[in-house]
């Protein structure tokens, strides 16, 4: 045994920690809250480096700088703010500050403190989930000529979630859906026009152009099946949402590449913190779709979570979305959050995507318990990637733009496409409305599930039907089937 297992067998503190070889250190963070903090210190200690992973929960890999995010109680002025946390400022938004120290030992002692503080709301280690931003491959779109288009096959998955086939795009350019992901290709030909003139953002690079960065095109995926609009019905992608504006935030990136998928969205938590803020109070958008998980709750988000939703859309509320995940596994932060709507993922037979039943055939399963709201269809979706080779895409496929997609992330923004819709019948509708005339409008499973799928799944022409019912005196104002 190595001397920093010897220090880690021989203490009380540190149950649940170990390490194989001279390099690795194994942690099982369900043992002790604070491991983390634990590994913190003693991360020097033999070959245990700062590259590694500050702490490993549920999968996830997060990384840490000596920083702190924190939200002060009203009424606490800022020169006591700065009293309290120490440090050294760096900067503020909203009720969020961040705050650096010299050394980890100072910031985790400075949380444990103000963990207990009758002045501070919540606080989090600005954890990363990824050690540094990797180098980007700059792309030139400029005098790309688009190629002969050929027709598509329909989508087999919008008969099944109720989406009527109408002449008529159903959401409206005043309704604005936000796509926070890995950037979208907002040149596409089928999303340039609903992402005109709006206000997107890298959170990753801090500027306004949130284009996918090194064949990473998971956000342009979500964005074509929440608001795509095709120019020409037959020939392009009509996301559920199509009509609405599109809203790009660039919050991460998964590292994709095309020879080697991963699948971790990696964010960082003051970045995230201020892309939900600014796309909710500042651009004033009306949905916003997250296609990724975390693994690991932060109490500032949780927290800004339920402001977004309470106070959201000039106090009527705000939608924000979520995928159940992929893991076969019990929904984890921030999708099990109260303050969000969960989607879970159905087959084009309404059955859950269920690991002792479709695991075989597709190589994942929906995550499930009693966070996810709804399913939609997460199988069999052809949807928009980035343009040229600079996605995924190599043989459907209209020149290398479109490609099919699967999983809770492709079925989640199918409900934020169809919220849009509700929000374009009826943009004074609260959240608490939305909620309700989605989860009362499902149809049925096909079969009986195993776990906890939610309330059915997603049927846009139940849903408008019922806000059209409860029009005064019954007159169809929007939706007419």
């Amino acid at each position: 045994m190595d001397s920093s297992n010897k220090l880690f067998s021989n203490s009380p503190y540190f149950e649940g920690i170990s390490m194989i070889g001279d390099k690795e250190l194994i942690l099982d963070f369900e043992k002790t809250r604070n491991l983390e903090s634990f590994f913190l210190r003693f991360k020097d200690i033999g070959n245990v480096l700062a590259d590694y992973p500050i702490y490993t929960s549920k999968g996830y890999e997060y990384f840490g700088f000596p920083s702190l995010v924190l939200v002060p109680k009203e009424g606490i002025c800022k020169s006591k703010i700065f009293d309290i946390a120490g440090g050294h400022f760096v900067e503020s938004f909203g009720e969020f500050y961040l705050f650096k120290y010299d050394t980890d030992e100072i910031v985790l002692d400075k949380i444990e403190e103000l963990e207990s503080s009758d002045f501070i709301k919540a606080v989090d280690y600005n954890f990363s989930s990824y050690k540094e931003i990797p180098p980007e491959d700059q792309r030139n779109l400029y005098g790309i000529i688009p190629g002969t288009l050929k027709p598509f096959p329909s989508q087999k998955a919008y008969p099944i979630i109720g989406l009527p086939k109408l002449k008529k795009k159903l959401g409206k350019p005043i309704i604005k859906i936000a796509i926070f992901d890995s950037g979208v290709d907002i040149e596409h030909y089928d999303l340039e026009f609903p992402a005109k003139n709006q206000a997107h953002w890298d959170a990753v690079q801090n500027d306004n152009t949130p284009m996918p960065k090194n064949n990473d095109p998971h956000g342009t995926m979500c964005a074509g099946l929440a608001v795509g609009y095709a120019k020409q019905n037959d020939y392009g992608i009509n996301g559920v949402g199509s009509g609405c504006s599109l809203v790009s935030y660039r919050v991460g990136f998964t590292g994709n590449t095309k020879t080697g998928y991963r699948k971790e969205f990696k964010i960082n938590l003051f970045s995230l913190l201020q892309s939900f803020y600014k796309a909710t109070f500042i651009t004033g958008v009306d949905v916003i779709n997250c296609s990724w998980g975390l693994g690991e709750t932060f109490d500032t988000l949780e927290y800004l979570l339920d402001k977004i939703k309470n106070r959201g859309r000039n106090g009527l509320g705000l939608p924000v979305v979520f995928s159940a995940g992929n893991r076969s596994e019990e929904v984890t932060f921030p999708a099990n959050s109260k303050n969000v709507i969960t989607v879970g993922a159905v087959d084009l037979d309404k059955c859950p995507v269920q690991e002792h039943t479709h695991f075989e055939k597709y190589g994942w399963s929906s995550n499930f318990g009693d966070s996810v709201d709804l399913c939609a269809v997460g199988t069999d979706l052809i949807t928009t990637d980035i343009l040229e080779h600079y996605g995924w895409a190599t043989e459907y496929e209209n020149d290398f733009n479109y490609l099919e997609f699967q999983g809770t992330s492709a079925a989640a923004p199918l409900v934020s496409g169809a919220i849009g819709v509700i929000l374009s019948c009826d943009p004074n509708l609260s959240y608490n409305e939305v909620k309700s005339i989605l989860i009362q409008s499902c149809s049925k499973f096909s079969q009986r599930p195993k776990n906890g799928y939610g309330h059915g799944v997603l049927n846009i022409h139940n849903a408008l039907t019922k806000i059209n019912n409860q029009k005064s005196n019954g007159k169809q104002l929007f939706y007419n089937n």
